[in-house]
């Protein structure tokens, strides 16, 4: 749904956004945790500055390619891949300091089990999505997210991987979340009336 939730949010001018905005969400897995903070406390306090650095000589040479080879969403994807690179890096250097394997400095089994359940879900929504029965983006846009979501979590849930933790910290979200727009629209009928 990036397409409906970019010109939702800032009209159909920015509609051609939606790829940038897809390629940088597939980005996102690099940027689950910042890896700097580790090393600092194993007192390599330089290694987020070589890390930065490593990731500004990447994205030059890798935007100067792109940009010419592609175009537009070069600059996009290049800076995907150094995220990617940055995070190898990070990576190497807690295995090398821990001296612990490359299996077990990350939880790549849990990662690849979260994202297996993820396509999974988004495959079960992408049947409905040709058919374009809903015509207002935002109530298309909440319908689709109700779906993966009540998708991810069943299977989630039958997969026993949802803990009782997880359960309340859902349930008080949203119960945050409905008495806070109950709010809002006390205050703004108050406002109104």
């Amino acid at each position: 749904v990036a397409r409906d939730f970019i010109t939702f949010m800032f009209s159909d001018t920015y509609a051609e956004s939606a790829v940038v905005f897809q390629i940088y969400l597939v980005g996102i897995m690099a940027h689950m945790t910042w890896y700097g903070t580790i090393l600092i406390s194993l007192g390599q306090s330089r290694e987020p500055f070589y890390a930065s650095s490593i990731g500004l000589c990447f994205n030059i040479i890798l935007n100067y390619l792109f940009i010419l080879k592609i175009g537009f969403l070069g600059p996009v994807i290049a800076s995907v891949i150094t995220n990617y690179i940055v995070a190898t890096y990070y990576l190497y250097k807690i295995k090398k300091h821990v001296n612990m394997s490359w299996l077990d400095v990350y939880p790549w089994r849990t990662v690849f089990y979260i994202l297996m359940i993820s396509i999974a879900s988004a495959l079960l929504i992408t049947p409905l999505m040709f058919y374009d029965f809903i015509h207002i983006k935002v109530i298309r846009i909440m319908f689709y997210g109700l779906i993966y979501f009540l998708s991810t979590f069943s299977i989630l849930f039958l997969l026993k991987q949802i803990s009782h933790d997880d359960i309340l910290f859902m349930k008080n979200f949203i119960d945050r979340s409905t008495r806070k727009v109950f709010r809002f629209n006390r205050k703004q009928w108050a406002f109104f009336g």
